[in-house]
């Protein structure tokens, strides 16, 4: 990995501490204007947050999609072995898998905000 490389990456995990630091500065102060105790304003806030990030947690992309975690696993699983036509992205990190917010299931869609 040469300079820039490391660079470009550095770039984008600054630039995605900086959106969840937002994110939840101004979260904070939507909370603090109006009290949500109601289930469903506390899940638009956590889905916004998933939303705005780069990769998801299997648990995350469960609560996005509306299935199972161990549906998603078995998704990335079949990924892994290059057993479907439309694999997920996702990361692998020492056992956990990350799975790309990016258009995550092949659905013609991105579930995080367009950079620009």
């Amino acid at each position: 990995m040469n300079n820039q490389d490391f660079l470009v990456l550095l770039d984008a995990r600054i630039k995605e501490i900086a959106r969840a630091v937002f994110l939840e500065s101004d979260g904070a102060s939507k909370a603090a204007a109006q009290p949500s105790d109601d289930a469903p304003s506390k899940l638009r806030e956590q889905l916004a947050f998933i939303k705005a990030k780069e990769h998801l947690t299997v648990k995350e992309a469960a609560l996005l999609l509306s299935c199972s975690e161990s549906h998603i696993r078995k998704l990335v699983m079949l990924a892994r072995k290059g057993k479907t036509r439309r694999p997920v992205p996702y990361i692998d990190l020492e056992g956990r898998h990350d799975i790309s917010s990016r258009d995550p299931f092949g659905l013609g869609q991105s579930f995080a905000p367009a950079d620009g």
